[in-house]
């Protein structure tokens, strides 16, 4: 063996031997970047759990991009929502002039307690039903809901006795009751204190427009007749139309911005812009993890008397509205012999103006970020229809109970989201907020069971007890409104929070 040949082998070696290591190095970024492409989704839902990010440029276009894509898809999803819902509830749940009572061979004592059994477990229900709406997807939650409604609907038109009937209602009011606090909380998760005002307002009044366009088409069709089986046909496409429609909601509301797949989708930066939006106003009282349980948003709920406050004025407003369009005109021209195309057509330019007027008032107040001076107006008007409602002409007049209609109807569609948003603005803490919608609606939701047990059958087509009981719901709507501004002040002068009035 040639001896210099040994040390040479050697040397080549060691120099491969350093090559390899050299090549190992060279691919440990690429094993780095798997470990990092491995723990993406964890710094997303870092990310939102620690509500730090850094900070992430946008630019105006595609914030306006992201603002208005999410406005409208909040907004058109809930219009859906909230129509199928109103239509579910007042028109196909109550059916106060299908004659149906003859039908089923109901007194009428017996069938509005029927339709009372709906606004009872529509009350009872609204907190244990937000309480399970907080530990789910918002998402599935509503579409689950919609699907639910439109299936007790379709069951409507197959019952033909009064435990039937009943049973039906108490199941659909029990379905139905978180509905007003799934879109008050999932809309201002998405637009903060001050924007999310206008979306509402937005899909309630078109909603209310869209209520007896139902109505009208269902007429033309001939599905509102006097006996069952108008009304029964008109019970399964409206609830074949719900169950249709809650995919729809499923697939097309979108999730909370802070959601991981909503993150992924449009980027931190987008995450960064609505946490901005959501927090900026709510003078950092509004974090992506609550501080708050579900259960102490609860109690907190329970002990802020501006839910209390505006949950009774949310029932004087409800109440107005299903008083004045479900019970004085659309029972007062049944007994007086109209038909019901004919009673339609005389009610919806009431509530055409009532969508355009509740438009125009919840810009103005959410453009000067003021609410009390629109409520005092609403229900100063009102007073002044019930006033036309009570005054003895119109017991022998039906227009001049008409003209009462056009001050109280508009006044009390465009109030509700006046007041609904009077609270969310007003209230710091995701969790806190959920559950005061909560409270808030679960005062409101009497109204349904005040309205049936004061419009009586036995009282038409005067009702002058059930008018007197909405007439003193006004003034106390004044003097409520009144005294929330006082409270709004006392809090504002005692802490850092400013209160919105």
């Amino acid at each position: 063996m040639n001896e210099s040949t040994f040390p040479k082998t050697s040397i080549e070696h060691l120099e491969d031997t350093n090559h390899s290591i050299e090549h190992l190095e060279d691919d440990k970024p690429s094993v780095e970047h798997l470990e990092e492409t491995k723990t993406d989704d964890l710094y997303v839902q870092h990310s939102v759990t620690s509500g730090q990010v850094s900070d992430v440029s946008i630019s105006k276009k595609k914030e306006g991009h992201l603002k208005l894509h999410r406005s409208i898809a909040v907004g058109c999803q809930f219009q859906v929502f909230l129509a199928s819902h109103i239509v579910s509830r007042d028109v196909i749940g109550v059916t106060v002039t299908g004659g149906i009572e003859p039908f089923l061979k109901l007194t009428p004592s017996e069938y509005e307690w029927s339709q009372a059994a709906l606004y009872f477990t529509y009350a009872v229900f609204v907190i244990p039903m937000a309480l399970l709406f907080a530990k789910s997807n918002p998402r599935v939650f509503a579409g689950v809901q919609m699907f639910i409604w439109g299936l007790c609907c379709t069951l409507l038109g197959i019952c033909v006795n009064y435990g039937g009937l009943t049973a039906d209602r108490v199941i659909m009011g029990a379905v139905m009751s978180v509905a007003l606090p799934v879109i008050l909380q999932v809309t201002y998760e998405s637009h903060g204190r001050f924007e999310g005002q206008f979306v509402i307002a937005c899909s309630w009044a078109v909603s209310w427009f869209m209520v007896p366009l139902f109505a009208l088409i269902a007429i033309a069709l001939g599905l509102i007749t006097d006996g069952k089986p108008g009304w029964a046909w008109m019970f399964f496409i409206t609830g074949i139309c719900g169950c249709l429609q809650a995919p729809l909601v499923w697939r097309l509301l979108p999730d909370y911005f802070y959601h991981p797949r909503w993150i992924r989708k449009h980027g931190e930066d987008g995450y960064q812009l609505f946490k901005k939006i959501t927090e900026k106003h709510y003078a950092g009282g509004n974090p992506i993890e609550p501080i708050e349980t579900v259960i102490q948003g609860l109690g907190m709920a329970l002990k802020d008397p501006i839910v209390w406050l505006t949950g009774a004025m949310g029932l004087f407003t409800y109440n107005g509205i299903f008083s004045c369009y479900g019970e004085l005109m659309t029972v007062t021209l049944h007994v007086l012999k109209y038909s019901p195309a004919l009673g339609q057509c005389i009610v919806w330019p009431i509530l055409v103006w009532s969508c355009f007027y509740c438009l125009v008032q919840n810009w103005f107040s959410t453009k000067y970020k003021t609410n009390y001076p629109f409520l005092l107006a609403n229900y100063l008007f009102a007073i002044i229809g019930w006033a036309l409602v009570l005054c003895t002409p119109s017991h022998k007049n039906f227009w001049i109970k008409y003209g009462g209609a056009w001050f109280i109807i508009p006044n009390m569609v465009a109030a509700m989201p006046t007041l609904a948003c009077w609270l969310g603005s007003n209230v710091q803490g995701r969790n806190r907020r959920l559950m005061s919608f909560a409270v808030f609606t679960f005062i409101t939701n009497w109204y349904g069971v005040i309205v049936l047990r004061t419009w009586v059958a036995t009282a038409a087509p005067l009702f002058v007890k059930a008018a007197w009981v909405n007439m003193a719901f006004m003034i106390a709507g004044v003097v409520f409104t009144a005294a929330l501004v006082v409270v709004l002040k006392l809090k504002t002068s005692h802490g850092a929070f400013v209160y919105l009035l």
